[in-house]
């Protein structure tokens, strides 16, 4: 193979590598509270944050279906997740981001 081939696909491996990093991190951030399922990314728990002090919330799940939750343990899952997702995220692209050949990952 030329070196042009290999430089290619050596970039075109780490280009799906990273793809797939934030792929699992985005996989992580979904969960069940409740008796609905959740995605605990940034609008969500922006959202929640407004609704803090309420002891009662009808909110709209993934699958569309509204569920009446309390903002406050929801808010609190929905950081925990994120906080795990994001350290993990971090981490595993700390190490890939310090592999030099495509071979290595």
């Amino acid at each position: 193979m030329t070196d042009i081939k290999k430089q290619a696909k050596a970039a075109w491996d780490r280009s799906l590598h990273k793809t797939n990093l934030k792929q699992k991190f985005q996989d992580t951030l979904i969960f069940s509270h409740d008796n609905g399922m959740w995605n605990a990314d940034r609008e969500t728990i922006a959202f929640l944050s407004a609704f803090r002090n309420s002891n009662h919330l009808i909110v709209e799940d993934i699958y569309g279906v509204p569920r009446s939750v309390d903002p406050s343990k929801l808010l609190a899952e929905c950081v925990e997740r994120y906080q795990y997702a994001a350290n993990r995220w971090s981490n595993d692209y700390q190490a890939f981001a310090q592999t030099r050949r495509a071979d290595d990952v």
